[in-house]
């Protein structure tokens, strides 16, 4: 599935001299004609970087996904296309993730 997945115009922004969960932002175009925004660079248990899409919550706490990956192809086609821009990103102990 991922030939059928064109990933491009990939933009980050990282979140410079912060420690904490989130690393940073990205955006990109799917197959040239869907622009997606705000999908969080985080941070998850042993360094592991990994891509959160934005939700929104209800009001019953149930959190709503604006858009998201609908299969394991498609979501590892996105992490391939937007964690492969990032330059090394320090771990918050100062150390390599």
């Amino acid at each position: 599935m991922r030939g059928d997945i064109v990933i491009s115009e990939v933009r980050v922004s990282l979140r410079n001299g912060r420690s904490g969960a989130i690393v940073g932002w990205a955006s990109c175009v799917i197959n040239g004609s869907l622009r997606i925004n705000s999908i969080e660079i985080r941070r998850g248990a042993n360094d592991r970087l990994f891509l959160e899409c934005p939700t929104q919550e209800s009001r019953g706490g149930v959190r709503h996904p604006y858009f998201c990956p609908i299969s394991r192809e498609a979501r590892a086609a996105l992490e391939e296309a937007i964690l492969g821009r990032l330059p090394v990103v320090p771990s918050p102990d100062g150390g390599r993730p």
